[in-house]
């Protein structure tokens, strides 16, 4: 059996976030164990390429504690391997053609005074580079693009240097036994449990209002040097000479059967095609299973309702690099101090408590 004060379950971004943030708040290594789960689906965490910037794909409308979340995203990417995350800009295309543009300029008018300098937001009409049916485009900086997997194994490397161990299993059982932690019927004994599942978590808590979502990126020559990113009904990015188009979802618990896939896949080599304009070449493909949360679509974190010193972390959807950065650090201060500190929008009682009953084979309290 191996005893440690803290169990982390999960090696994705959400558990390894966690992780960094204790050690830098004085945890010892040693005290942290990372339980990391072979997941049969890929998560969004091996994502070849992922971008950040504080803003919906179909609004300018900004959501609770985005920007404090944004510069957490900021100062995490800034102190990464450059050769793993570019600063770019990101460009939203306003278009007549899919009745956008009014909505969109009313979302941005309101948003101006909440800014406060912290993103950029530049109004500009676009050159004859852009397709003919874009009206304006607004520039966003700062944003970021990444290399999420590369990112996320250069973390663990790091935490195994630092003294935090890490063992591979699935998840199993977890059992409260004279004051602790039981996972997998004692293998592993933790004084707390911090569950960073991904799309796991819904297996454990059945009743949790979720949705599982497909996520696919496509890979093909990049075509304009000048583009970083375009954001809107899907997103085009540019990273390593190449152009990654993705953000074509599809909500479902099952996996995407063939045609799914592939209209997913053709719709995005369509957008592809308008900027190239020419048939374009996909090259390389990724999917990967993604957990939104509620209708908010807000991740979570904290300590869950009737289960003490059991904490989750996750549900960012495709926005784990914007919010988890953010979401680690006050998760380990509230371990830290037993106050709280996460804000009530990502809280686990935003739920009613029906929705946090365990499956009772998996989970005892």
């Amino acid at each position: 059996m191996t005893a440690v004060p803290l169990v982390i379950i999960g090696d994705g971004l959400a558990g390894l976030t966690t992780a960094q943030h204790l050690l830098g708040s004085g945890v010892p290594g040693a005290e942290i164990l990372v339980l990391a789960p072979e997941a049969e689906d890929a998560k969004a965490s091996d994502a070849p390429c992922s971008i950040c910037h504080p803003f919906p794909g179909q609004s300018f409308q900004l959501r609770p504690h985005v920007l404090d979340a944004f510069a957490a995203a900021d100062r995490f990417l800034s102190q990464s391997p450059p050769h793993l995350r570019r600063c770019v800009r990101a460009q939203r295309w306003l278009s007549e053609e899919h009745g956008q543009r009014s909505r969109l300029l009313k979302s941005y008018d309101r948003i101006q005074s909440q800014l406060s300098g912290a993103v950029r937001v530049d109004q500009q009409y676009p050159s004859s580079a852009h397709p003919k049916n874009v009206s304006e485009i607004f520039e966003i900086a700062p944003a970021w693009v990444a290399n999420l997997k590369g990112i996320c194994d250069w973390m663990r490397e790091g935490l195994r240097q630092r003294g935090i161990q890490f063992e591979s299993g699935v998840l199993q059982r977890l059992r409260k036994e004279d004051g602790k932690w039981s996972v997998n019927d004692g293998v592993i004994e933790g004084e707390k449990v911090i569950l960073a599942l991904g799309v796991g978590l819904p297996s454990f808590f059945p009743a949790l209002p979720h949705q599982k979502v497909w996520g696919h990126l496509v890979r093909g020559e990049r075509i304009n040097p000048e583009m970083d990113i375009v954001i809107g009904d899907g997103h085009l990015t540019s990273m390593d000479h190449f152009l990654w188009g993705g953000a074509s979802f599809l909500p479902q618990q099952e996996k995407p059967h063939a045609q799914q896939e592939q209209e997913a896949i053709d719709a995005l080599k369509t957008k592809m095609t308008v900027l190239a304009g020419r048939e374009y070449a996909v090259t390389d493909k990724w999917e990967g299973a993604r957990l939104v949360m509620g209708h908010e679509r807000l991740p979570v974190a904290g300590e869950i309702p009737g289960l003490d010193s059991c904490f989750v972390i996750g549900g960012a959807g495709a926005n784990g690099l914007l919010w988890l950065p953010y979401l680690s650090e006050r998760l380990t201060q509230e371990l830290q101090t037993r106050q709280e500190i996460i804000p009530e929008a990502f809280q686990p009682n935003r739920y009613d408590w029906d929705c946090w009953q365990p499956d009772r084979q998996k989970i005892r309290s």
